[in-house]
């Protein structure tokens, strides 16, 4: 072990600080979901001048990928998911910037230590993260079901491996009143502002009646115009969470509820879209510990091997129901993500250090997979036991 941890370091590092140039370069240029252009095209463009057979544009995502390289023929097949996608208003505050960066240092790390052992890697590069559930939809035309395992690496306070994330519904709803002077004459209006605000009270009388760990968030998207008239429009989005894809919609029923009652209240109309859920991680205890076993040997800082669950809500869960998937992090700023601390951190040396070592990790989780097959065996075993237990249906 000690060895095989020593090759994949000495490969990772000897690459580490070009692979970081490709993230500092899509980090000076962020794209907000399902128009990721600019990081499609550099990423898609150096995987191929590393070798990797690369097609673009699947499940109608056009600046998704899937990148291929393959040793022999056999051995497992092991995907990594890759975003590049950042935070609308904000830029790179969620360290997506680093992920495919990462996923290639630790594909090249693979190729060069496994010599002649067969195996496939392949490189998903998947929009759209924070907005629309891009995994969800590339699941929904089978994307990911050419992999055995899909790993899936992201920077965080801490070094860790998740165990189960929030399942998460968005709805953008915009309410339609009557437009009418507020002071002259606002019998004759109908305040879509008053609707939406109606139901932040509503959720906030919800919020009571839910399980614990469960959340409720809402924004107005735009203004509503002065003052002194009635609004006529309002743009508001609305987010659930829960710790179970069930009880999640459970709550976006009543949540449904909700809009239609405040519509009656008001005299307005609405317009809802729901957003594809992003579904609660589907864990599997043996590939949480191989990889807990791999961050370790690696020995990034702040590492722990405690359950953390909850916490935010990723696409990577979609996936897990797929294929059986592991979902890591390694240390980066110490504080939560989506804030400026994270953006103004994206550069730095610890942006650095939190990327190289994710490759590492992830490199030696691959290499274990194809030295001991039994470990794929046995977690792909739990994976369908536990996915048949959830569903009640035959995985």
């Amino acid at each position: 072990m000690e060895e095989l941890v020593q090759k994949i370091t000495d490969s990772v590092n000897s690459r580490a600080r070009k692979m970081f140039e490709i993230a500092c370069d899509i980090f000076d240029h962020p794209e907000i979901g399902r128009q990721e252009y600019y990081a499609s095209d550099l990423l898609t463009k150096t995987l191929e001048e590393y070798g990797f057979t690369v097609e673009r544009g699947l499940a109608d995502l056009p600046t998704s990928f899937k990148a291929v390289y393959e040793n022999g023929k056999g051995g497992p097949a092991i995907g990594f998911l890759g975003e590049y996608d950042c935070l609308r208003n904000l830029g790179h505050g969620c360290g997506h910037h680093m992920q495919t960066p990462a996923c290639l240092g630790a594909a090249l790390a693979v190729r060069d230590v496994m010599g002649d052992k067969p195996y496939k890697l392949i490189i998903y590069g998947t929009p759209d993260e924070e907005i629309d559930c891009g995994k969800g939809q590339m699941c929904d035309h089978k994307v990911f079901n050419d992999s055995d395992v899909c790993i899936n690496w992201h920077a965080s306070a801490q070094s860790r491996c998740s165990y189960k994330n929030k399942a998460n519904i968005k709805t953008r709803v915009e309410w339609h009143g009557k437009p009418a002077h507020a002071s002259g004459a606002p019998w004759n209006g109908r305040s879509a502002l008053d609707a939406a605000v109606l139901t932040f009270h509503a959720l906030e009388i919800m919020r009571e009646h839910i399980e614990d760990g469960c959340r409720i968030h809402y924004s107005m998207v735009e203004g509503t115009g002065a003052t002194n008239i009635v609004h006529p429009r309002a743009l508001v989005d609305y987010s659930l969470r829960a710790l179970d894809n069930e009880y999640l919609m459970d709550m976006q029923s009543r949540f449904m509820d909700i809009l239609k009652g405040a519509a009656l209240m008001t005299g307005t109309t609405y317009d809802a879209k729901v957003y594809q859920p992003y579904l609660v991680l589907l864990p599997v205890p043996t590939l949480r510990e191989t990889m807990l076993d791999c961050l370790e040997a690696i020995n990034p800082p702040r590492f722990t091997r405690e359950i953390f669950k909850g916490g935010g809500s990723t696409d990577v869960g979609n996936v897990s129901w797929e294929v059986p998937t592991v979902f890591f992090q390694t240390a980066f700023y110490p504080s939560s993500a989506h804030t400026q601390d994270w953006v103004d951190a994206g550069k730095t040396e610890i942006a650095f250090d939190s990327m190289t070592n994710g490759s590492k990790a992830a490199a030696l989780f691959c290499c274990r997979l194809i030295n001991e097959p039994e470990i794929l065996e046995k977690a792909k075993a739990e994976w369908k036991a536990d996915k048949e237990a959830a569903t009640g249906k035959k995985a």
